[in-house]
Order: structure tokens, then C-alpha cells, then sequence
């Protein structure tokens, strides 16, 4: 037989010298290389390649052969075997959506709280307070003294006012302010503690704690539609730092859907409290209120926030930061607890601060506090504000 002759520039090369054809790198695979190296750098991976991968899923079920396989391991004399396939067929199975308790023994474990009677942990609610008052500030300090290790979170204070935060991770999702400007209120807070005496630099405290992610071009969390892609990337986020706190500010980039919409708020509220529940981590949302006539402001009217009302129905706190004056005296800032569902009834719902040079413009509790009056008491007069000794 004669033989085959070898292409001209070929000879002397082995079969397994010869070059194999290069075929094209198949579709996902640039994407999910950018998407490790973007992780390794601590990068937020690219929307686009994010949904290109996704796309690669394989559709849902499974094919005849695969669930005959999945029956027979169930009847496997191999326990592990069968534990296996049942642990895929639960899946496929699982109808509901909630927790079943039938046997009670009355001897519930006390509430967990962030912050005693103001934060419960592992649940949703709102910080509301006009445009530029400081809500975004005042939710920065908490966060901050969460990660550096807990405490007051609002200064020394005096009689009667803002319990301590306890420690844990915190995540600020931020849709207005870019992280220099987190920077800059960070530098206020260490300020502000350095003259209190804390030796301690506050980024040495905070550590990797304190997790401040920039949202304006990521877009909202939650659609007409429901959880957006960067709600779950959001949840899986916390999750993944074991976070205890996550802020988002402001509702109004937050939220996708109609505003005012009593059925899409409640649905986006029991969502994400239910989240909340889950991953033991408090949601603060924070929200502007409608804007009020120069007198209302004046006279420290209490105002609602614009949008649906179930935002407030199904928050389970719900604090407002506004401006109280009283008689010919200069207007007050107040910290008001509007509601807290598992609050204690008599426990303080008012807290006065001050923000000035003196405090390096942040929050701090004011040294006159006022009077908190009990809810049985319908006749009691206005707060008044005692004087007592700054600490």
C-alpha cells in the first residue's frame, strides 16, 4: 500500500507535533473572566457580563431519564444516596413560602435589638426628614460605630437618651452621595471622637466593618416587576459579609416602582422585611417627606412622607428627623421615634441634638433633653426642656 504523503512543510513533525485547530472560545467564557478578575480586584463585575452568564443557565425540569434516576436513588439501600435525591426532588416539590410553627412552649427567646427600643434587628423601617436636614449623616454615624466596634453612636449624651448600638457589619447602599464625600463626613465622626478621647483612628476601628457601595448607575432594587437583579446581587452582598445593618438612601432611587402605589409598597415592604428576617440583617430606608409650607416648618410640624402609606404601615420602626420650636425659643433639631412595634411604651421617643463647629458637624445629643411624656397621658402637657449637665 503505498503511503499517504505528508503536506509540503509537514515532514519530520509527528502527528502529535501537528497543530490542533483552534476553535473560538466558547460564549460566556470572556464574560466570566472578567467577572473573576473584577472580583479578585474587589471590583463590581460589569451588568453586561453579569446577564451574559446568566443567560447560559440551562432551561428548567429535567429530562424522563434524570427523574427515573433520581426515583431509583430514592429507593437506594444507600441512605447517603437516597438523601441526595431527595434533597433534589424537595426542591421541586416545595410549595410553600412560609414558616410553619404548631408547637409552642411559651418560652420565646427575648427580642434582639441594635439599638434598644429604636432598632430591632432583623427588621425594615424608615428614617424620614427634609431634603439637606441630615438624615444621610445621621445613618452614616450609626453605621460607623456598628463597625467600629458599638457604643453611642451619637456622642456622651446625658439622662434619658439614645441607647447604645451594638457591633456588627453595616452596609450603606447610597444612590446621591459618591464615597469621597463618605470620606469627608468619616473625617467629622473621627473628629468628633478624637476630641470625645478616643485614641483609636476610626479607619483602624471600622476596619472592612463599614461597607459603603456607590448605587447611582447600578439602578433600583426593586421594579414594577419585583426584586430587580441588583436587589438580589444587593441581598447576596449582605449575606455574604454577614452584615447586620444595610441602609438604603434613598428610597426614592431605591424603589422602582410606582411611588404611590399602596399595593406595590406593601408588596416591596413584606419583601424585603421578610429578607431582613431571614438574614438577621435591619433594613433603614431613608425617605423624604412632602414639602411643607414655611409656617408648618416653623412651628415643627410633624409631617408624613410623600408616596403610599403602606411604607409606613408595614415599616415595624419608623424614626423622623425634624425641627421643633418652641415659644420665642430657637427651633430645635428632634430625633422622633414615630413608631416602634416592639418598643417599650414608656421608653424615651424624643431625642434633641445639635450639629455645629462645636461638634464637628455631626450629630451629637443636645444637653437639654425633653421631657418624655407617657402615651396613657392624653392631657399631659408639651415636652418641656430641662436643663441638666452635659457629660
Amino acid at each position: 500500500m503505498t503511503a499517504t504523503p505528508l503536506p509540503n512543510g509537514t515532514e519530520g513533525i509527528t502527528p502529535d507535533e501537528v497543530p490542533a485547530e483552534i476553535h473560538a472560545p466558547l460564549p460566556g467564557t470572556k464574560e466570566l473572566k472578567r467577572i473573576n478578575a473584577a472580583i479578585a480586584a474587589g471590583r463590581t463585575p460589569d451588568k453586561a457580563d453579569i446577564e451574559a452568564v446568566r443567560r447560559l443557565r440551562p432551561p428548567g425540569g429535567m429530562s424522563e431519564t434524570e427523574v427515573l434516576q433520581l426515583i431509583e436513588a430514592l429507593h437506594s439501600d444507600n441512605s447517603e444516596v437516597a438523601r441526595h435525591a431527595w434533597t433534589r426532588i424537595s426542591k421541586l416539590i416545595r410549595y410553600r413560602s412560609w414558616n410553619e410553627q404548631t408547637k409552642w412552649d411559651f418560652q420565646a427567646p427575648d427580642r434582639k435589638w441594635l439599638i434598644k427600643d429604636w432598632l430591632p434587628l432583623g427588621r425594615i423601617g424608615l428614617l424620614t426628614g427634609e431634603g439637606e436636614k441630615g438624615k444621610s449623616l445621621l445613618a452614616l454615624q450609626l453605621a460607623a460605630k456598628m463597625a467600629g466596634g458599638g457604643g453611642h453612636w451619637l456622642g456622651r449624651g446625658v439622662k434619658e437618651t439614645m441607647p447604645a448600638v451594638s457591633e456588627g457589619v453595616a452596609v450603606i447602599a447610597n444612590w446621591e452621595d459618591e464615597d469621597d464625600e463618605a470620606r469627608r463626613r468619616l473625617n467629622w465622626i473621627e473628629n468628633a471622637e478624637r476630641a470625645d478621647g478616643q485614641p483609636t483612628p476610626l479607619a483602624k476601628r471600622v476596619g472592612e466593618g463599614l461597607r459603603y457601595l456607590e448605587m447611582a448607575q447600578a439602578g433600583p432594587v426593586w421594579t414594577a416587576d419585583g426584586l430587580s437583579l441588583i436587589g438580589r446581587q444587593l441581598r447576596d452582598y449582605c449575606e455574604e459579609h454577614d452584615a447586620r445593618l444595610l441602609v438604603l438612601d434613598p428610597l426614592i432611587n431605591a424603589y422602582g416602582a410606582s411611588e404611590n402605589a399602596n399595593e406595590e409598597a406593601a408588596h416591596f415592604m413584606a419583601d424585603w422585611g421578610g429578607w431582613a428576617q431571614e438574614a438577621k440583617c435591619a433594613v433603614l430606608i431613608c425617605h423624604h417627606p412632602p414639602k411643607a409650607d414655611r409656617r408648618d416648618r416653623q412651628e415643627g410640624a410633624d409631617h408624613g412622607f410623600r408616596g403610599a402609606s403602606a411604607f409606613s404601615a408595614e415599616a415595624r420602626f419608623y424614626w423622623h428627623l425634624t425641627d421643633k420650636k418652641e415659644n420665642d425659643e430657637p427651633a430645635i433639631t428632634v430625633l422622633r421615634r414615630r413608631k416602634g412595634n416592639y418598643a417599650d411604651p414608656n421608653a424615651a421617643k424624643e431625642i434633641y441634638l445639635d450639629k455645629s463647629q462645636k461638634t464637628h458637624w455631626i450629630w451629637r445629643v443636645a444637653a437639654d433633653q425633653p421631657q418624655q411624656q407617657a402615651d396613657s397621658d392624653p392631657n399631659s402637657a408639651s415636652p418641656r426642656r430641662p436643663k441638666t449637665d452635659d457629660v
